[in-house]
């Protein structure tokens, strides 16, 4: 499954990034983005989401950055910043820092360990960005769907604009999100 996961990042990071991002060696660019497939493969396995596949988390651990930062290295490595000062590949908000749940609650020390580009600040950023995910399916009661993306659909809604009653807006951007979604579940092989 990495070798197709890698293969999709790259080629995703070679067709949809804007050039103006693309300016690493082709061996710092795919050595980057193993890392962080390598990242997204760890998390799944080693803090699965309870009831969901590892595929289905690889694929939210894909999904999820995917569109929050394209991939794009200058976030990665936390040079550049959302618009709101979210930070690594997950886009992540200072509000994460207020989760009241402390099964799932963020430091604000974890949060600054999430820039950089090497395998531990990466493997910081995914374990955040899918502690988040995985507090949003626990808090909204989500179920893992076998591949539908409807539901997931919420789930995306609720990562990008969370609301305090499970009911965050779902607009047309959660649906693309969602449908990307189970594109990639599709294409990923049902065995590591």
């Amino acid at each position: 499954m990495l070798e197709k996961l890698f293969a999709l990042i790259l080629a995703y990071h070679s067709v949809r990034v804007p050039p103006l991002y693309r300016h690493e060696s082709e061996t710092a660019r795919e050595s980057r983005l193993q890392t962080i497939v390598q990242a997204i493969s760890d998390e799944c396995t080693e803090n699965p989401i309870p009831g969901w596949s590892y595929r289905a988390c690889v694929a939210l651990g894909y999904t999820i950055p995917q569109w929050e930062s394209g991939f794009v290295k200058e976030v990665h490595e936390g040079t550049q910043k959302g618009p709101a000062g979210e930070v690594c590949l997950f886009q992540l908000h200072r509000r994460v820092t207020g989760i009241p749940n402390p099964k799932y609650a963020i430091t604000r020390d974890e949060l600054l360990d999430t820039m950089g580009v090497d395998y531990e600040h990466t493997r910081n950023c995914v374990r955040i960005g899918m502690r988040i995910t995985r507090y949003h399916i626990f808090r909204c009661g989500l179920k893992y769907e076998g591949g539908g993306w409807s539901g997931v659909m919420y789930l995306f809604a609720e990562y990008h604009n969370p609301s305090t009653t499970c009911q965050a807006a779902v607009l047309n951007m959660s649906g693309m999100r969602a449908r990307s979604y189970a594109a990639l579940l599709q294409r990923l092989p049902e065995k590591p």
